[in-house]
């Protein structure tokens, strides 16, 4: 669900940023909406694989203990989803924008810190699979937060527009509106 947000994300977002006004539209509302439409369809994936994990694996198997086990990995996992999620469609606002290294170097990140500590983790003698699970929720949290901040300054950078110097502010226009012709602000 999230990945066909995303792909829809990079089709409106990337002819939307060559023009200012609807660039402001995306600052504004398009991004927000997509990351929280997205947000809003893992989430509701979330709480079906956390709050009935056995009713799912139950679908594929019938033996207690792949249910036992397949339960619990579906509760750990579960919490991904929504971080998941908002990682693809960051992602997909990078490409509509046209620069792809920030989730590039976000993704480079998370798969530093997932594949050492794993690495090192499955060579303890306490090692449990479960531990990569929480590892993997860690890591792709952490990649969402990244790529969250990195969309906000890439498009703070973006969408920054340069004011004439003959430019007055809307609000400087309408107090001075209502001054009669002749009338100093003094007097007003």
């Amino acid at each position: 669900m999230a990945l066909g947000s995303a792909l829809r994300a990079t089709g409106i977002i990337k002819p939307a940023v060559g023009f200012q006004v609807l660039s402001v539209l995306l600052n504004i509302v398009l991004a927000p909406l997509l990351i929280g439409i997205a947000s809003l369809m893992m989430l509701v994936l979330t709480l079906i694989a956390f709050l009935a994990p056995g009713t799912l694996i139950r679908i594929f198997s019938r033996d207690p203990r792949v249910i036992a086990f397949g339960s619990e990995y579906l509760r750990i996992v579960s919490v991904n989803f929504v971080s998941a999620g908002i990682v693809f469609v960051t992602s997909s606002v990078f490409q509509g924008i046209g620069n792809t290294l920030p989730p590039l170097f976000s993704s480079m990140t998370r798969l530093v810190l997932f594949a050492m500590p794993a690495i090192y983790i499955s060579r303890t003698p306490r090692f449990e699979i479960r531990h990569v699970w929480y590892l993997s929720v860690g890591s792709i949290i952490f990649q969402m937060c990244i790529n969250l901040l990195l969309l906000q300054h890439e498009l703070r950078e973006r969408l920054r527009f340069d004011e004439p110097d003959t430019f007055i502010p809307a609000s400087a226009t309408a107090a001075a509106g209502s001054l009669q012709f002749g009338q100093s602000a003094e007097e007003y």
